[in-house]
């Protein structure tokens, strides 16, 4: 989408809300990362990891072909196919992340879940656990001062 990695996720949350659902990239997710029926997920290395990288040290030039179209530069518009394709990516996020925490629910009976690290940033997928009624949801907030 032509973001930075490790600055541009958020981006693909705020652009998923102007996208629309799409069959076609939908599909194309599905077989990029899926969850594994035992509480985690899994992905596919040849598209996601492995191989030559012409446009980029984090994705392989297979995921470009995958998916059909180029990466965008960082200076060319965002059109409608890249809204499509970060609403995809979000719902495909939101559905592993239900699935993976109804399967700990279920496996440990412990509704009270704790989300760290970039993806518990995402808060439509953390507004989304709070409304399945998966998980128990309270707010701590915890401001410390130190003076030197």
């Amino acid at each position: 989408m032509g973001f930075e990695a490790y600055d541009g996720e958020y981006k693909v949350m705020g652009l998923a809300a102007y996208g629309k659902s799409n069959p076609e990239l939908k599909e194309k997710i599905s077989k990029l990362i899926w969850y594994d029926g035992e509480g985690g997920f899994k992905s596919d290395p040849l598209l996601l990891a492995r191989g030559e990288r012409s446009f980029s040290y984090y994705y392989p030039d297979s995921l470009i072909k995958y998916l059909g179209k180029p990466p965008r530069a960082k200076n060319e518009e965002i059109t409608q196919w890249h809204m499509n394709l970060a609403y995809e990516v979000q719902e495909r996020l939101e559905l592993i992340v239900k699935e993976m925490t109804s399967y700990w629910v279920k496996k440990t009976n412990v509704k009270n879940l704790a989300i760290a690290g970039g993806v518990g940033l995402n808060v439509k997928m953390n507004g989304n656990l709070f409304l399945s009624g998966i998980i128990n949801f309270s707010i701590t907030s915890t401001l410390n001062i130190i003076f030197f």
